[in-house]
């Protein structure tokens, strides 16, 4: 990129023009601040205009006449520059019948979105959306991610599965509340097709579950196994997989060695997925001994992972630890009497150094575990000192399991690199412990020169977040801690 030239002499370097856009939210920044930056206008108005967030209906109304009114003769155009595009609508109001006419506009205006890359589109219930869907595959020829999600459920005929239908998609993101349970898989046909349709896919993220309609679609699963033994497209470019929503896996026979569990093998047959993640499922816990070995034969290229403790433990304690980037624990506690077999304290112990490690999440999923056992506790002081002391370089820290927060400042000394740490407060919000928070958090900032937030999670009928923030000077100096409760 060569010096850009503000049409009065000067000669800009590229990393200054950057640097001062990055700051800008609003094309008025400019035009407020000087009459004489018409230059600065004209710098600024393809990196305002690369992402649009709809979240009014007013503004896809606005977004919609502004192409309309776009000519080969208007110097500055929306449509040439637009990457990217989410409509998350508050409220959702695209179902309206009153609505149809400016969603007709918008389907004839987008051959205006040329080098439209990504969609992101969040919707609930309305049918009437579907043939918009085929307008952006028709009209806009680089659209190569596609983020989709239903935030709800709707009537028993609004299964409409013309969402899926994209192809030759490198990213894709799939939250769908609508299983077909006469697919071996409950995958929606036209969902798989639309993958097999896409043989460059470089991410898949599927977040599916049933919806809830009657006794038959509650709580059922979808199944990854065979959901992967019938598909056609062998995904050779596959890079990131997340498995995701209410699924089942039989655990015990993808581990045997002999195993012929479908999802084992093709993680046998992509050895190159750098990012691999296991969300929550509350189908089968997963309980049973993850053999480092195994982890390293499974997922050699790790360096994102995410899934149950179990599965941390044996990815933690192999050779992937050198390697790993980011790591994100499920601990899913058993509500029986009888200890489980895996714990943090087993997390702990499994772990070798992560030197390269940069963010650690550690969270419960079963709350109900927690809440009959208020008194129990789930991650101790010295076990989380153990697993702070194996990542030094750490900056991001979640912890979504209550502990001790009165005795952090130890094991924080182990991750001077820390930038941001959340954690669950164990349900304290009286004044008094408001400022003993406050108190402890100015040794924790101490110990970590770098960290400039603090949020403390609770429930919400216990305030929500409490946040602390670090402000320093150009010198790197606290100037001030401010408390923000809310």
């Amino acid at each position: 990129m060569k010096p850009a030239d503000l049409g009065f002499g000067s000669r800009v370097p590229p990393e200054v023009v950057s640097h001062v856009l990055s700051w800008l939210h609003d094309s008025y920044d400019i035009s407020d601040a000087s009459r004489v930056c018409r230059a600065w206008y004209k710098l600024a108005f393809p990196h305002l205009h690369q992402h649009m967030n709809i979240n009014r209906i007013r503004y896809l109304h606005t977004l919609t006449v502004r192409l309309e009114l776009e000519t080969a003769e208007k110097e500055f155009k929306v449509g040439p520059f637009l990457r990217a595009l989410t409509i998350k609508l508050v409220p959702d109001v695209l179902g309206d019948s009153w609505h149809r006419p400016l969603l007709i506009r918008f389907e004839r205006v987008l051959s205006r979105l040329i080098h439209l890359e990504l969609l992101d589109v969040v919707y609930a219930s309305s049918p009437s959306l579907m043939s918009i869907f085929q307008s952006f595959q028709n009209q806009c020829p680089k659209l190569r991610w596609v983020i989709i999600g239903r935030s709800g459920g709707g009537p028993q005929d609004d299964r409409n599965e013309e969402v899926f239908i994209f192809k030759d998609l490198k990213r894709l993101q799939i939250s769908w509340r609508h299983l077909d349970l006469q697919s071996p898989s409950h995958v929606p046909s036209s969902l798989t097709k639309m993958i097999e349709g896409s043989p460059m896919l470089d991410e898949l993220r599927l977040n599916l579950i049933a919806l809830e309609m009657d006794d038959d679609h509650i709580d059922t699963p979808w199944w990854p196994s065979a959901f992967f033994s019938c598909l056609a497209n062998p995904l050779v470019y596959l890079r990131t997989l997340q498995i995701g929503g209410e699924y089942d896996i039989d655990w015990g026979i993808f581990l045997e060695e002999s195993s012929q569990c479908a999802l084992r093998r093709f993680f046998e047959q992509h050895p190159d997925l750098h990012t691999v993640a296991f969300q929550w499922s509350d189908e089968r816990r997963m309980d049973l001994a993850f053999k480092p070995h195994l982890a390293e034969s499974l997922f050699p290229s790790v360096q994102q992972f995410g899934g149950p403790l179990a599965i941390c433990a044996g990815v933690a304690g192999s050779r992937l630890a050198e390697q790993l980037r980011e790591l994100n624990v499920h601990y899913d506690p058993s509500d029986s009497i009888q200890p489980d077999n895996n714990t943090f304290e087993t997390l702990a112990q499994a772990m070798r150094l992560m030197p390269k490690l940069e963010g650690l999440s550690l969270t419960i999923s079963n709350t109900e575990a927690t809440d009959n056992h208020p008194e129990k506790v789930f991650l101790e002081t010295a076990t989380l000192d153990k697993m702070l002391a194996a990542m030094p370089n750490v900056w991001s820290i979640l912890i979504g399991a209550p502990i001790d927060w009165t005795q952090m400042v130890q094991p924080l000394r182990h991750v001077p690199h820390l930038t941001e740490f959340h954690f669950k407060d164990s349900r304290r919000s009286k004044l008094e412990d408001a400022i003993l928070f406050k108190r402890i958090a100015v040794e924790m900032f101490n110990v970590c020169p770098m960290l400039r937030q603090i949020i403390s999670l609770r429930e919400k009928d216990e305030g929500g977040f409490l946040n602390l923030y670090r402000t320093v000077d150009r010198f790197g100096d606290t100037t001030e801690i401010s408390l923000c409760p809310f």
